[in-house]
């Protein structure tokens, strides 16, 4: 991530029309393990190879952070609860790249940065642009001056509103556009026609044509759809476990209070020229204590081919797995041959992951960045009856696996529970916030029938208990 200066003396002979030039690296061919990211070459006549090297410029270097706290994309039907304390304020990375050692003129090589923004929304019904609203933000917002090759982050002042959401939309996209005010093409001494004043330009003549305005302006896309994710959907590395039984688990939360219902788990293995099929342990826990109680969810997947450059893999699960606040997402390596998870490093989510080698969890403190995995959850709504997924979905009990204690939507009026010889199982009730808590009062590990009365509908759902 650190960028050093480098001055390359071009000779004499090639200076004919049909000079070129190319930059090339020798690199192991089993991961991007010997990238060099180039930038900023400059080309003139009238150098030298000890002079300091200093550019007029004062620029955005990353992209903006996301409007949603940690996450880059979050389901819309959670975000829609309460957009305001969901929705944050972008951070902005600013570079001065100007350095002007044994100046005369006292802050010659300071800059002065201010920024306008806004943003555009567009909300999807059925696959199909139903709205867009266009949202002016901050105009013309000053920042504090830059110091001579300062880097500097700062959050903007103005993000994005959600008000407009509505439950009957299945996604919307936010795309905000940023960019900083400068002078990075006025020569020094340029007079402002409408104000007689002269502009604070400090562009030389020697760099034309080129316009430093080109890294002044920013935009970024954030989704509101059906999944959680972390990273930018761009991976730059892979990670991947090392030894059979290893594992690593993706810790997730979401952002509300109803219990959530997963669907389908997005990942992207990027292909790192081992393409053998693979098995990996997927699970699904509401906690790392590794007790039975803690697995909601539970089965082998084969890898059988990795994924096209960036292209996630959609992994429907078996069975809807219904989900509190927070989960985990856990992968096991059953083989000695390693399947790499893409991994995101312009975002980093890192303190989420956490891995075991020994039989214990620890957090992780080598990776930084972002797993690309993604829980998809349920997304379907009808604006008159409300989710349209089956009456079991939206009725259903969570957690599940339990260890007996599971709780259902308080509106379920009468609760009957059946093992698999059709006995009636004793239980217990009682209301916690809007949810009904249910406690079997002799559990005993395997399957059970759940049915939950609500008027005149009756529904039904199978319950794991282990213990």
């Amino acid at each position: 991530t650190k960028f050093y200066y480098q001055i390359i003396k071009v000779d004499k002979k090639y200076f004919h029309g049909n000079f070129q030039f190319r930059f090339q690296n020798f690199a192991r061919l089993s991961g991007p393990y010997d990238t060099w990211n180039l930038d900023y070459v400059y080309l003139n006549q009238g150098r030298s190879l000890n002079e300091t090297i200093s550019f007029p410029d004062r620029t955005i270097t990353a992209p903006l952070t996301s409007i949603f706290k940690e996450y880059s994309s979050v389901p819309l039907l959670h975000m829609i609860e309460n957009p305001k304390s969901f929705i944050t304020s972008p951070f902005l990375s600013l570079h001065n790249l100007e350095y002007i050692p044994n100046s005369t003129i006292i802050g010659e090589d300071v800059q002065t940065i201010n920024y306008t923004s806004n943003s555009s929304i567009y909300y999807y019904q059925n696959g199909t642009l139903k709205k867009s609203l266009f949202q002016p933000l901050d105009k013309i917002i000053r920042v504090e001056p830059l110091l001579p090759r300062e880097f500097r982050v700062v959050q903007i002042k103005t993000p994005p509103s959600l008000d407009d959401l509505s439950p009957s939309y299945d996604s919307a996209i936010v795309q905000l556009k940023l960019w900083i005010n400068t002078s990075d093409n006025i020569l020094p001494g340029t007079i402002d026609p409408k104000t007689g004043e002269p502009l604070a330009g400090d562009y030389d003549i020697k760099y034309s044509p080129i316009d430093f305005r080109v890294s002044d302006t920013v935009r970024s896309k954030y989704v509101l759809k059906d999944y959680y994710a972390y990273d930018d959907s761009t991976a730059e590395y892979g990670a991947s476990l090392i030894t059979p039984g290893d594992r690593i688990a993706y810790q997730f939360e979401t952002l509300t209070e109803l219990p959530g219902s997963i669907t389908h788990i997005n990942f992207y293995f990027p292909d790192f020229g081992d393409g053998t099929s693979q098995i990996m342990q997927l699970q699904i826990l509401s906690d790392l204590t590794d007790k039975p109680s803690s697995i909601l969810y539970s089965e082998n997947i084969t890898i059988a081919t990795r994924s096209q450059q960036n292209i996630f893999w959609h992994r429907k699960l078996s069975s809807i797995v219904g989900v509190a606040k927070q989960f985990y997402i856990t992968l096991k390596q059953t083989t000695t041959n390693r399947i790499s998870i893409g991994l995101d490093i312009n975002t980093d989510s890192g303190a989420k992951i956490f891995v075991n080698s020994n039989g214990v969890w620890t957090k992780n403190v080598e990776i930084k960045g972002s797993l690309m995995i993604r829980p998809v959850f349920i997304a379907k709504y009808d604006p008159v009856n409300g989710l349209t997924e089956s009456q079991e979905i939206a009725h259903q009990a969570y957690p599940n696996p339990s260890a007996g204690v599971f709780f259902i939507p308080s509106s379920s009026e009468h609760i009957h529970i059946y093992d698999m010889t059709g006995r009636l199982v004793e239980h217990e009730e009682s209301i916690e916030g809007d949810q009904k808590r249910i406690e079997l009062k002799s559990p005993i590990t395997g399957i059970y029938i759940l049915k939950s009365f609500n008027q005149e509908e009756v529904y039904t759902q199978k319950i794991m208990v282990q213990q």
